[in-house]
């Protein structure tokens, strides 16, 4: 088959093979998720401002070999703080005395930030824009009731460290929360992405103020994005349940993140709410621009613990991710009590580490039989391939280049390539043909022929 499509310009990034952006054909794989690999409790109520609970939500940023932790507590005067540990290992929390607030009557605590009460704390990144007083933001629930809805709108605050924090904004956009909402500073467009909590009911504005809601509908992700942090657009909804779902499931926090190792790879990892057993795991939702995503495989990539343990009923991720060696690690809040029961002094979450291999969120999987994926025309840099592929002991990968008209090119086929065997993360392909280097002033497609594999990204390169 002729292929008509523009080249993708994929250079020597790394990309991944997580939806079909960059698939023409295929016979014998599926698309599928990975579940991450869960290693118990790292960080549980312990101190006496967390009398009434850690929440579910948090935000991770990884700095200068160190993973740091933001999370939400509540105390006993049902007031909500942020709350800072600290970990080299990633496993093992510490509390640092940072005595900026006091409770009752003393500052040895690890409270960085108190919202009034009824507020929810928020969630942290890191953004260089802004000069260096405002290094680090924060987005978090503030203000009061809006019209005849009782959600609160979206605040924002600054801070050059992460821990002296100074409120910058009561409403940074027109709109209302009562969850994490999620920011992150994009440098791929040098602009603030912001998602949040949108039910899919009907609201009522007059010009940009929110006078209410008809009716509640289902939850969704709605998206926002701002060169200023300060003065986001109204939100829109992006993604929410559709007609694969349950009627009875809808999308609560997004986690949403730009993914640090690949190219145009954005992920939300969305806890799905099942209303009946009013339990939430975790979904993955992918795109190459941060707006339009897709829900491709749904089952879940942080499932729910065994009944009995921490996280057996709810799970909600917290925002952001560090990378250490070949893993890409994420938290999460995890619940023993169903939805409608986990509030504050009722039951509190405890925080979990989920791991991942890099890039091995989803991909492209084919049983024993055996099958076949072409790619769409591609034009690279470099002078080799290198995939990230599972064959284990019974599979194999093979890997031939050819022309957009599905021409092989000679020395680079699928018959002149030997075979790969094994689980690799960077598994260099050859061929009889030694040199790519020639190939990359043309477009080529990829024929991947596998058995019993899983193949995850590629990345041409030196």
């Amino acid at each position: 088959m002729v292929s008509l499509l523009a080249p993708i310009e994929v250079g020597s990034a790394n990309q991944l093979l997580f939806d079909d952006e960059l698939v023409a054909e295929s016979e014998g794989f599926v698309l599928e998720t990975t579940p991450g690999v869960k290693d118990g409790v790292v960080l549980e109520p312990e101190r006496p401002w967390e009398a009434r609970g850690i929440w579910a939500w948090g935000s991770v940023i990884q700095e200068a070999g160190v993973i740091r932790l933001w999370y939400d507590a509540v105390g006993e005067d049902d007031v909500w703080r942020l709350c800072y540990a600290v970990s080299t290992d990633g496993l093992r929390f510490v509390r640092p005395e940072l005595g900026l607030y006091e409770y009752a009557g003393g500052r040895d605590n690890n409270i960085c930030f108190v919202a009034p009460k009824g507020y929810h704390a928020g969630t942290v990144f890191h953004a260089p824009a802004g000069g260096p007083e405002e290094r680090y933001k924060l987005v978090y629930g503030g203000g009061g009731p809006i019209g005849d809805t009782p959600y609160l709108h979206i605040s924002g605050a600054v801070s050059p460290d992460g821990l002296h924090w100074r409120h910058a904004a009561n409403r940074i956009t027109p709109w209302y929360t009562d969850t994490m909402n999620v920011a992150f500073w994009d440098p791929v467009v040098a602009r603030y992405r912001l998602y949040v909590r949108y039910w899919t009911g009907a609201l009522r504005y007059e010009d940009d103020r929110l006078l209410g809601r008809d009716d509640y509908g289902l939850r969704g992700i709605g998206y926002t994005e701002s060169a200023d942090f300060l003065d986001f657009p109204r939100p829109r909804l992006i993604l929410g349940p559709d007609d694969r779902d349950p009627s009875d499931m809808d999308l609560y926090n997004s986690a949403a993140r730009l993914y640090p190792l690949a190219d145009r790879a954005y992920m939300m990892f969305i806890s799905a709410f099942y209303h009946d057993p009013d339990f939430l795991d975790v979904q993955l939702a992918t795109s190459r621009d941060g707006v339009t995503w897709r829900r491709e495989a749904r089952e879940p990539v942080v499932t729910l613990g065994h009944a009995g343990s921490f996280d057996a009923q709810q799970i909600y991720m917290f925002a952001g991710q560090a990378v250490v060696g070949d893993e890409v690690w994420m938290y999460y809040g995890g619940y023993d009590m169903p939805h409608g029961a986990s509030y504050p002094g009722q039951v509190t979450a405890r925080v979990g580490r989920v791991r991942w291999l890099r890039d091995r969120f989803a991909g492209w999987a084919v049983d024993m039989g055996g099958g076949e994926l072409i790619t769409k025309p591609l034009a690279f840099e470099g002078g080799r391939l290198t995939l990230n592929c599972d064959a284990s002991a019974g599979g194999v990968v093979r890997v031939g280049l050819e022309s957009p008209d599905g021409t092989p090119i000679e020395g680079f086929g699928v018959e002149d390539c030997k075979s790969l065997y094994g689980n690799h993360l960077a598994a260099v392909v050859t061929w009889k043909g030694d040199d790519l280097e020639p190939l990359a002033q043309r477009p080529v497609r990829l024929r991947i022929q596998a058995r019993a594999a899983k193949i995850y990204s590629f990345r041409f390169g030196v």
